[in-house]
């Protein structure tokens, strides 16, 4: 009997919660008697506007469960009052069918109840039939909506399992590692798969990054980022999708393979270590693997019938190296993070002022400034480079903030004696100079000269792996077809030498090597050979 009662009250209990959280909300049950000097479809439309705005079941950032709420309460109200009054009226018209078949689209997109969906397509169409001049444009959306298995708030682990990428580079030891890609607000998910057989994991890690409102614009600066503009378009793949290199992301100088996928609203970025996955051991195709691990995962988006696993024996290793600008000087008067108030300069002109006045070229080569000097440029660089990379990563590249980074880091390279530094550097001056920044071009030199040294003196001693490598990258810049030869290896560089206004000798010197590497990708042929 106690039993019993328990389970009355909890039930009464219940039902009152719902009941209060139903009084709470400013979306009534009913549609009122009164509607404040509107009209009955002014009425629906001002619902629509204030609680069920388009995204409201897809962006998971920008509005709450409160909202969400509201906006399942209105589009409820939105359908029954329009179906009730086409039943008492005994006829329908263009824009209240209109504005049911809108809230059934939302339903569809909250519920992924593929019923409603069918809803709305019918009163689309009805719209269109009647004369409705833009349900033309609703109804192609809605017909080419992929039914979404995935909850709105999803981490990609849920959706792409270590089993699943393990399935596609044949490897069943994977664990996750963390990314900074990702943000505390789900904007932005990313995470990384890790082979635990590697000796170093971490440098096997590709990483799958998501933004799920990232549309158009992202997409497209997304391309801009390409290492030396190289992008290749990939049909079949989403709703538009290409493959890149790209460097210098998150500090990390190493080529990833990366193929970028638009599907709806959705960017997804897989992004694979090139040199390793291309390299002894594995000799796949990283290109491949990527397309191969973005096909999945919008599978799996898309798997009605698949079970969703959850998140609770999920571990993320934060693992990941990166080459770090630090200061530890408290007292320094240079702020952490970009103040809010620049004192009326821009973003630019806010950094170009830092370097001018905390960072001569020799602040660690020279013996004649003070240890608080050198801490107050290692916190200007840090500044620097984050404020920069952010620029870089919501707009894409342009050559004035690069050459500003690029300088950071050779900064950085003279202080620490880390060569990823270097490889930074090289990495922003190459970019800088593919866009046309000829600036940059003695920096650059200095850099990657040291790193060249050994193969011009190769090539000038007949080595052949020095002349193999010298030709794969004059056909990658496109001075020489296959099959080769040493006559057209000759006129390759002399046609070169000749385009350079180089002495035309044919001989390729380190001049040369560094122009030619200028425009290349080598792969981290370069970086790994140090």
């Amino acid at each position: 009997m106690q039993k019993v009662i328990a389970k009355t009250i909890m039930i009464v209990l219940v039902l009152c919660l719902l009941s209060a959280a139903a009084v709470a909300s400013p979306v009534p049950d009913e549609v009122p008697d009164d509607f404040g000097g509107k009209t009955f479809y002014g009425y629906l439309v001002g619902l629509r506007d204030e609680y069920l705005p388009a995204k409201v079941f897809t962006d998971p950032t920008a509005y709450s469960d409160e909202d969400r709420e509201n906006a399942r309460r209105a589009a409820r109200l939105i359908v029954e009052a329009v179906t009730r009054s086409f039943e008492e009226n005994g006829t329908e018209d263009q824009y209240n069918i209109y504005l049911r078949g809108y809230a059934y689209e939302q339903q569809f997109l909250d519920t992924k109840d593929p019923a409603l969906r069918i809803k709305a397509l019918d009163d689309y169409g009805k719209a269109i039939e009647m004369g409705s001049v833009f349900a033309q444009t609703d109804y192609d959306r809605v017909e080419a909506i992929e039914i979404q298995a995935g909850p709105l708030d999803w981490q990609i682990p849920q959706m792409l399992t270590a089993d699943d990428v393990g399935g596609i580079v044949g490897d069943s030891d994977l664990f996750f590692m963390y990314t900074p890609y990702a943000t505390e607000d789900n904007a932005r998910l990313g995470v990384g798969y890790a082979l635990s057989t590697q000796p170093d994991p971490t440098a096997s890690a590709i990483f799958v990054l998501v933004e799920r409102q990232g549309g158009h614009y992202r997409f497209d600066v997304l391309k801009r980022t390409a290492f030396l503009g190289a992008t290749t378009d990939i049909s079949g793949l989403g709703d538009a999708a290409f493959a890149m290199g790209v460097r210098n992301t998150l500090q990390d100088p190493l080529l990833y393979r990366t193929v970028v996928v638009m599907s709806g609203d959705m960017v997804i970025q897989v992004r694979v270590p090139d040199f390793v996955w291309r390299g002894p051991g594995f000799n796949m195709d990283p290109e491949k693997i990527a397309s191969d691990i973005a096909a999945k995962l919008l599978q799996n988006l898309s798997d009605t019938e698949r079970e969703v696993p959850g998140m609770e024996s999920v571990v993320i290793e934060d693992l990941k190296p990166i080459p770090a600008l630090t200061s530890t000087d408290p007292v320094s008067s240079i702020p952490d993070t970009l103040p809010d108030d620049l004192g009326g300069k821009t973003t630019y002109g806010y950094i170009v002022e830092l370097r001018q006045t905390y960072l001569p070229a020799d602040i660690f080569s020279s013996e004649s400034y003070t240890e608080q000097a050198r801490e107050d440029a290692r916190k200007a660089m840090r500044l620097i480079v984050r404020t920069i990379s952010d620029e870089l990563d919501a707009n894409g590249p342009d050559p004035y903030n690069l050459e500003i980074r690029a300088f950071c880091y050779y900064l950085a390279l003279e202080d620490t004696d880390n060569p990823l530094f270097r490889h930074l550097a090289i990495n922003d001056y190459k970019q800088a100079l593919h866009l046309g920044y000829s600036v940059v071009r003695a920096d650059y030199n200095y850099l990657a000269r040291p790193l060249l040294m050994d193969m011009a003196q190769g090539i000038a001693e007949g080595s052949d792996a020095y002349l193999s490598q010298l030709q794969n990258w004059l056909i990658q810049a496109g001075y020489l077809a296959e099959p080769v030869s040493a006559d057209a290896t000759a006129d390759a560089v002399k046609t070169l030498e000749e385009e350079l206004s180089f002495t035309v000798d044919g001989i390729a010197d380190i001049d040369l090597l560094l122009a030619l590497y200028a425009r290349i990708d080598d792969g981290d042929w370069l970086c790994f050979a140090e």
